[in-house]
């Protein structure tokens, strides 16, 4: 009975790291998918201004919160539950520092 209660135990956290990740996956999706209209939405809105268009910034929208979720998996492997969550939190954490400063750079004119 002692040697069938790790493996219960294990399968539990795994269940949780999973949990975690979809959680936590479908907010960088949200970033995303905002991240995608901006990319979509904004040179046609640009453009009627004549405003030149900052595709930099909109490219590095999309692909920020994908790098960092991506990344955060990858450090979180080989961790423990609390290890890997606290890693994902602050990737999520990260990449809303980072679009903010994105839209402050390039929207906001000085």
């Amino acid at each position: 009975m002692s040697a069938e209660q790790p493996a219960e135990d294990r399968s539990r956290v795994r269940l949780a790291d999973v949990v975690v990740a979809v959680i936590v996956g479908f907010l960088f999706a949200v970033a995303v998918y905002g991240a995608i209209g901006n990319l979509i939405g904004l040179p046609q809105l640009l453009g009627a201004a004549r405003i030149p268009v900052p595709w930099v910034p909109l490219i590095a929208g999309v692909a920020l919160p994908i790098a960092l979720y991506v990344g955060a998996l990858m450090l979180g492997r080989g961790r423990t539950s609390f290890a890997r969550t606290l890693i994902l939190i602050v990737a999520l954490a990260a990449n809303s520092a980072l679009g903010l400063t994105l839209y402050f750079v390039t929207l906001v004119p000085f």
